[in-house]
């Protein structure tokens, strides 16, 4: 996992190279929208990429980089990863235009662009788009919050709005992944208002993820929990996060 150092957002990318992989989850409850799909990609390529992703070996690593440290990442991993960006925009609308500025700075090209903030109140939003990729969202029933997924123009996928939760001051939004195994590859990313009270987000989200992980289903979930992680080791509801 490599996080981008940048004075406007709290962002992070996630690069799965071919030798490492996605954790590896399970949900008993969960059923996939199919088992017999075959084709997760209409690149090829890059469906074998996934598929030895997926089942290679299962550390990440974390960094810091710079910006000139993220284009030379990128210039290496063109291709050859499955990577998943998230962006706390602070409103997609106003900053849409330092996103792209972003990623032609960097040259990158997420197979995921996962956003949290979109500060949209309706599902009907304009001048949003990016070339190469659909973009779905959920709104929020605040003036602030609101997730929403990029997803890469060659991917097949299925919106999962029964994984989907929208609270006043909590949003999560999934998306099914089908893979050439026939396990299914969940995509999430969710949004914890400051003022959302911390105990019912972790129930919420633990629930979630353990049903993911009873079924084993591999999984990829990105976001801002507004909490603060670093004191994991002096808070036990931090620490079941982590």
């Amino acid at each position: 996992m490599h996080r981008y150092i940048n004075p406007w957002w709290r962002g992070f990318v996630v690069h799965a190279s071919l030798q490492k992989c996605t954790k590896q989850a399970k949900t008993n409850l969960l059923k996939p929208v199919s088992s017999k799909r075959s084709v997760l990609w209409k690149n090829r390529s890059l469906l074998q990429s996934i598929n030895q992703t997926l089942t290679s070996a299962q550390n990440f690593q974390t960094k810091y980089s710079t910006l000139s440290e993220a284009c030379e990442m990128n210039h290496a991993s063109k291709q050859k990863n499955l990577s998943y960006f998230h962006c706390n925009v602070r409103s997609l609308e106003k900053n849409k235009h330092k996103l792209d500025d972003f990623f032609l700075m960097t040259e990158a090209n997420p197979t995921f662009i996962a956003i949290s903030e979109t500060k949209f109140k309706s599902n009907y939003v304009l001048n949003v788009d990016i070339p190469g990729f659909n973009f779905i969202h959920n709104p929020s029933q605040t003036n602030s919050g609101g997730v929403g997924l990029y997803i890469n123009s060659n991917a097949t996928y299925q919106p999962r709005n029964d994984l989907n939760l929208n609270k006043v001051g909590c949003e999560i939004l999934f998306i099914e992944i089908p893979t050439s195994s026939g396990k299914a590859f969940f995509i999430g990313v969710y949004y914890r208002h400051p003022t959302y009270a911390f105990q019912p987000f972790q129930d919420e989200f633990v629930k979630l993820v353990t049903h993911l992980q009873n079924h084993n289903y591999n999984y990829l979930i990105g976001g801002d929990y507004n909490i603060d992680l670093i004191k994991y080791q002096e808070n036990t509801n931090v620490s079941k996060l982590c």
